[in-house]
């Protein structure tokens, strides 16, 4: 049987394992999730506490040919801060060359990818009113691509990713690796890539 599970951090084999399954999670994503094409441009969208995990992504989509692969990083610390310090109306206003971004990149034909690991209970505390505030605006001035999105305009995709804030969450009688390792063995079971060749047997599935 083949054992896919990750294990904890140790010297040799397992650490070359453990970026192996990562690295067929991140080439799943890349080729069934998004299925980047040759030329196309590629938004992703993460936790910095993602980053080991995106650069796999990054480079995934790259070998299939993509033209550039940008990423916007969120980070729950500093938006906490500057759900503190900023006003309202500061928060709720989005200026127009990052919607023009977005608008940009959806002409140029862009897959867009969301990858998800944020603790959900990391901006507890914080101003409600502002979070409203700073949602509310966001979704208005970002209309026009949320309608592309949900009109299948163009290529997206959500995945998940193990982060130690969301594992803890999970499972707070464990230490931070072994719940963060958990995490990860969840999320990889449960989008069926935990085989030899996940891109083939997602194919063979998708035939069904």
């Amino acid at each position: 049987m083949f054992n896919w599970q990750i294990k904890k951090r140790s010297r040799g084999k397992s650490n070359g394992f453990k970026y192996t399954i990562k690295k067929k999670y991140a080439q799943l994503i890349a080729k069934v999730g998004l299925n980047v094409q040759e030329g196309q441009p590629v938004l992703v969208r993460a936790s910095t506490e993602t980053r080991e995990f995106v650069a796999k992504v990054v480079e995934a989509c790259y070998e299939l040919g993509a033209k550039r692969v940008s990423v916007e990083w969120r980070d729950q610390e500093l938006t906490k801060l500057n759900l503190k310090y900023q006003s309202e109306e500061s928060l709720s206003t989005v200026g127009q060359w990052y919607i023009d971004k977005y608008q940009d990149e959806l002409d140029e034909g862009a897959a867009f990818l969301s990858i998800i690991g944020d603790d959900p209970d990391g901006l507890a505390g914080v101003d409600s009113a502002k979070l409203k505030a700073s949602m509310v605006g966001r979704s208005k001035a970002m209309r026009n691509y949320m309608k592309s999105i949900m009109s299948d305009e163009c290529p997206w995709c959500v995945v998940s990713a193990s982060t130690v804030g969301w594992a803890k969450r999970l499972y707070p009688e464990l230490n931070d690796e072994e719940a963060y390792l958990k995490l990860w063995n969840q999320i990889l079971s449960a989008c069926r890539s935990t085989g030899d060749n996940p891109v083939a047997e997602w194919e063979e599935h998708i035939k069904v």
